[in-house]
């Protein structure tokens, strides 16, 4: 028994689940939500005794919009959060150039939604509510040691049962589990117990941002920044009508401690940097400085014990990439999680967490620390590139396009991963790249492997009604799309039918996998589809022109709305020996097609 403080813990109670979540922000919210809609028992912990008040992290990017879409909450989302469709910078009172999100073409969500973090854990924690599951707070993870069979924390109680006052007892809870996921933050007590390294460094940056109300009539549809000799003044509308300001600082003169955040301190750095004497802030509701740090973890996976979220890597708050990186962490873990503890994976398909989000987080790490570096621009010779290279490069369209997919998380991609393979028929290899007989769709290239399925509109069948695959792909199944491509046969429809027909008829499978056949043109029923053969209608080829599937091609999407498997033209059993890197199936038929990641990278 061990004493500390005066105050005895032992062992109180017991306690079993599939998967421990430590930590009920935004990162272990999600992961929540998406074990419990799979059926999966998940115990969620959380150190605080309350949920938090405070504005903290703002920024909602397209590609975690689409994510809370395939969890049918979107439009709780949308409905209190604030949408900004670009940034103005200033010099001054002059208007220098305007950066627009607008330009992301075919994008259902082409603008940054700005969400105090308060709100967006609401909204996580009433869909926690409705899928059955509850935060347990005042609790803290001390211990973890593997089991044979699984995984044993030891999770202190807190005593909030007298305003905070402390009994000679502290209770403590077992609980043992078959994972743990480790979502508690920047200070992670998973991490620290695990022994894993936060390798990284602290920026000689500093930074003060306040939420409070100002007296002027910018648009609040944009961001509003100026740079100058002083530093940065940024300013980003709330939806409660206030803005939340921002400002890089050095410390006092003979002093090495950032100054504290007053209203009277961002009145006068407004006017510093702006020049602005006739407009005032006023009513601080929210305060914060502090210093950067940009770390990650070398491994996401030790045992049975993963990390997620702000526990795994920590950066810049520019460019707003942290929650959104650790949402999805998240939505990439869970499903496959699930997978494994309802005995349909084997464990090895745990392995592609950290094989897929690990660069993920390097590729963010790096950008946001090159972001605040132009972007603060402390080095004279930086500054001069920003001001006199870098904000006329920001002018071009082209520009300011590939800035703002690269923020909305859009371009993320696990082309890379051992879960991403394609397949080709030598006949379509040998064919003809373009039909000249449909010179007016516009096909695009063919997506790969490990490409985000993007969005299109499609008509429902039998209902007829106007839906989008993003609809379709709502809730917790894979999906299967089946191009018959532009002017197919009746043989090839056939041969799609009897696809989607074996995965509707497999047992292993069927409850799993939706597969659809993307019809295009007028007709609903063409030759070759029996009544029964599960189809979306394309009647303009818009879907088709989007998936680059001028030709026949099959597309696995993975849960998480990415692309597992490519094949063109479809094969059924290229499609199953793939599935077997997922799936507990049968052995594959000696002389499977394999398939490949491409002609450089074969299995």
């Amino acid at each position: 028994m061990q004493v500390n403080n005066q105050q005895e813990r032992r062992v109180t109670h017991t306690s079993t689940t599939d998967v421990l979540i430590v930590g009920a922000g935004p990162t272990g919210l999600t992961l929540a939500c998406e074990l419990l809609s799979r059926g999966v028992a998940c115990r969620l912990i959380e150190q605080l005794a309350e949920p938090i008040n405070t504005s903290r992290a703002l920024g909602i990017q397209s590609r975690t919009l689409e994510v809370f879409e395939t969890m049918g909450i979107v439009d709780r989302f949308l409905s209190a959060g604030h949408q900004l469709v670009g940034a103005t910078l200033h010099e001054r009172d002059k208007d220098l150039l305007e950066v627009n999100l607008d330009r992301l073409n075919n994008v259902p969500y082409p603008f940054l939604l700005i969400l105090p973090q308060q709100q967006t854990e609401r909204i996580l924690g009433e869909r926690l509510t409705e899928l059955g599951g509850t935060i347990l707070r005042s609790r803290s993870i001390t211990a973890i040691s593997h089991e044979s069979d699984g995984v044993l924390a030891l999770v202190e109680h807190a005593d909030t049962s007298k305003g905070g006052t402390s009994t000679s007892e502290i209770e403590v809870e077992e609980v043992h589990a078959q994972w743990i996921v480790g979502c508690d933050g920047a200070h992670s007590g998973v991490r620290k117990l695990l022994g894993i390294p936060f390798v990284g460094k602290a920026l000689a940056v500093n930074f003060l941002l306040a939420d409070v109300d100002i007296n002027w009539t910018r648009s609040r549809s944009t961001i509003h920044a100026w740079f100058s000799l002083l530093g940065v003044f940024a300013a980003f509308p709330l939806p409660s009508g206030q803005w939340r300001i921002f400002a890089d600082m050095a410390p006092t003169k003979g002093q090495h401690r950032i100054p504290d955040v007053t209203l009277e301190l961002m009145q006068q750095v407004l006017f510093e940097r702006t020049r602005d004497r006739t407009t005032s802030l006023s009513n601080l509701t929210w305060l914060s400085n502090f210093i950067i740090n940009t770390r990650m973890v070398q491994q996401y996976r030790l045992g049975r014990v993963f990390l997620a979220g702000d526990a795994a890597h920590i950066h810049s708050p520019l460019g707003g990439q942290g929650m959104n990186t650790g949402i999805q962490d998240a939505f990439n873990l869970a499903w496959k999680l699930a997978l494994v503890l309802q005995n349909k994976a084997s464990a090895q398909l745990l392995d592609s967490y950290q094989e897929e989000r690990l660069p993920v987080a390097k590729g963010v790490l790096k950008g946001t620390e090159l972001g605040t570096d132009i972007i603060v621009a402390k080095n004279p010779l930086t500054r001069i590139a920003r001001n006199q290279i870098i904000v006329p490069l920001l002018k071009t369209d082209y520009v300011q396009k590939r800035l703002g997919l690269k923020a909305s998380q859009l371009p993320i991609n696990y082309r890379a991963s051992s879960l991403s393979r394609m397949w080709s028929g030598l006949e379509h290899i040998h064919g003809p790249l373009a039909d000249t007989s449909d010179p007016e769709m516009a096909y695009k290239t063919p997506l790969e492997a490990g490409d985000r399925a993007p969005q299109a509109l499609c008509v429902g069948y039998p209902q007829g009604e106007l839906t989008s695959l993003f609809e379709c792909f709502q809730g917790t199944a894979s999906h299967l799309l089946l191009f018959p491509g532009a002017h197919a046969t009746a043989a090839v429809y056939q041969r799609l039918a009897r696809i989607a027909q074996k995965i509707q008829a497999d047992p292993l499978l069927r409850d799993d996998i939706h597969p659809y056949v993307v019809v295009p043109g007028q007709s609903e029923q063409p030759t070759g589809l029996s009544d029964d053969t599960p189809r979306l209608l394309d009647p303009q080829s818009t879907v088709h022109a989007e998936y680059g599937a001028r030709k026949e091609t099959l597309y696995y999407i993975r849960p998480d709305g990415y692309i597992g498997f490519r094949s063109r033209p479809a094969n059924a059993e290229a499609l199953y020996h793939y599935l077997e890197r997922i799936f507990k199936l049968a052995p594959a038929v000696p002389g499977t097609p394999s398939p490949e990641r491409s002609a450089k990278h074969p299995v």
